[in-house]
C-alpha cells in the first residue's frame, strides 16, 4: 500500500508491472503473513492483487501516454506497444484439482494444510485473477486488457527446498539440478510477456496464459472457470479491504 501510494502521489505513469514475488515452503509447517493470511496465498496472490489494483490509475496513465505517442507516430511507441501486467504463475496450478477451497481458502482447518496444495492454490489464483482482470478491463479499458498476462516460467532453480532436512535437500538438488532452469533461462517467459509486441495477441485464445517456451497454453480446466474467477476477485477484495468494483465494475 505504501509503495502504491508513493507512486500515485507523484502522478507517475506506469507501463509495466511484473508480479513475481512468491514463496513455496516445501517441508515447512503452515505459516501466516503479518496480516494473518496463509503464507502462500498472501504472498503469491493477495499481495499481487492489492498492488495491481492500487496501481491501476498509474497503468491507465501509462496506457494513455503510449496511445498518444503512437497516434503522434513516435517510433518508440508503435501501435502494438501496450502496457503490461504480467503475473508469474506455474503449471503447478493444475494440482489444485478441486479449485480453491471456498470455505477454507487459508487452509486453517486441522489436517487441511500441505505445502503443495497451498502453493497450487496460490498459482491457480494467479491465473484466475488474470482472467477476471482481463474480462473487466475489456469492458472499461480495452486498450489495457490484452496486456494482462500470466505465465509458467518452467522449473527454475530457486531456494524452494531450503526448509527440507539436509539430506533431503541434497537429494532434491542432486536429482532436480539436472532439469532445473537457471535464473536467466527462467526469466525468458517473463521477458517475452513484458516486451514482445506479439505476446498480447498470441495469448488471447488462452485468456492470457503463456508457457515457459513463450507459447500460448491453455491452463488446466480448473483455471478456466469464470465463476471461480469472479468469486476469487470478490473474496480477494474483501481480504485486502478494497471495494470489489474499484473502477472495474462487472461487465
Amino acid at each position: 500500500r505504501q509503495f502504491a501510494a508513493a507512486w500515485e502521489a507523484e502522478r507517475r505513469p506506469l507501463h509495466l508491472l511484473i508480479n513475481n514475488a512468491g514463496v513455496f515452503t516445501i517441508g515447512a509447517p503452515r505459516a501466516e503473513t503479518a496480516d494473518g493470511f496463509e503464507l502462500h496465498m498472501g504472498s503469491n496472490h493477495l499481495g499481487h492483487f492489492l498492488l495491481t489494483l492500487s496501481l491501476l490509475p498509474a497503468l491507465r496513465r501509462g496506457a494513455e501516454q503510449l496511445a498518444a505517442a503512437a497516434a503522434a507516430g513516435a517510433a518508440s511507441a508503435p501501435a502494438s506497444c501496450r502496457c503490461r501486467v504480467v503475473t508469474v504463475s506455474s503449471s503447478f496450478h493444475s494440482l489444485a484439482r478441486g479449485g480453491i477451497s471456498l470455505t477454507d481458502p487459508h487452509l486453517r482447518r486441522p489436517g487441511a494444510y500441505n505445502a503443495d496444495l497451498a502453493y497450487a492454490q496460490s498459482k491457480l489464483a494467479n491465473i484466475l485473477f488474470t482472467r477476471e482482470l482481463r474480462r473487466r478491463l475489456a469492458a472499461s479499458d480495452p486498450h489495457l486488457a490484452p496486456g494482462v498476462l500470466a505465465l509458467h516460467p518452467g522449473l527454475v532453480c530457486t531456494g524452494v527446498a531450503r526448509d527440507l532436512p539436509a539430506l533431503m535437500r541434497a537429494a532434491y538438488y542432486a536429482i532436480m539440478g539436472r532439469i532445473l532452469l537457471n535464473c536467466m533461462q527462467g526469466a525468458r517467459a517473463s521477458i517475452y510477456c513484458a516486451t514482445s509486441a506479439s505476446a498480447p495477441a498470441a495469448a488471447a485464445p488462452t485468456c492470457g496464459f503463456i508457457n515457459s517456451t513463450c507459447r500460448p497454453l491453455l491452463p488446466a480446466p480448473v483455471a478456466q472457470d469464470d465463476a471461480a474467477a469472479l468469486w476469487l476477485w470478490r473474496w480477494s477484495a474483501e481480504q485486502v479491504g478494497l471495494d470489489p468494483a474499484l473502477d472495474l465494475p462487472e461487465p
